[in-house]
């Protein structure tokens, strides 16, 4: 029993070496179609983009072999262009000790919320990233920001619109009629015939 156990860890052992071997392959695969499809993009030459697109189809198809024999899902080329046009985006930091790309949502130190420290898991060296470092000594130091709030600003504020103090048409009307010394019963009767007239106008 125990000799059948050891040899099913010699199995797996074996297993991982063999498919790590094959990842590595299919790595340095993958970066090779990087360099060369960045390469095809700034190439203007015909000659040397053909050339280019049959090294292309050539390490694709070592690509797909080591893709399916690891049986990875997705393609290559989703590894492609995650490494184009992702990971270029979500590398922010770098190893001070090693130069190690790194994604900062994966290599933050989780028992340490309130600390904004990483780690490499190439070389496992912790660090702060320089923003953090930053802020921390201006905190420590006591260079803070102060505000004044006796001081104006130093751009003009440009004042708020005045409010619309035109009056209606039915008000400028009764103004004049007063003004003119009309009676109650002409103020009403001139009120009324303006309101088809004002009803017509907000229907347009």
């Amino acid at each position: 029993m125990q000799e059948k156990k050891e040899q099913l860890r010699l199995a797996r052992v074996e297993d991982f070496r063999n498919k790590k071997l094959v990842m590595n392959r299919l790595g340095k695969t993958i970066e090779l179609i990087v360099k060369l499809e960045n390469n095809l993009d700034d190439e203007s030459k015909d000659e040397q983009r053909s050339k280019l697109r049959d090294q292309l189809e050539t390490r694709g198809l070592e690509a797909a072999r080591d893709h399916e024999m690891l049986e990875l899902a997705g393609t290559p080329q989703d590894i492609v262009d995650f490494r184009r046009k992702i990971a270029p985006v979500l590398c922010l930091h770098a190893c001070p000790h090693c130069g190690e790309e790194m994604d900062p949502r994966g290599s933050n130190i989780m028992e340490s919320p309130s600390d904004f420290s990483f780690i490499c898991w190439d070389c496992e060296e912790e660090f702060h990233a320089p923003m953090a470092q930053s802020v921390e000594s201006r905190l420590n130091n006591g260079s803070r920001i102060s505000i004044d709030p006796n001081v104006k600003p130093r751009l003009p504020v440009v004042k708020a619109p005045l409010k619309d103090q035109s009056s209606s048409i039915t008000d400028l009307m009764m103004r004049d009629l007063e003004s003119a010394g009309a009676s109650a019963d002409e103020l009403e009767a001139a009120l009324e015939s303006s309101t088809p007239l004002r009803c017509s106008d907000e229907h347009r």
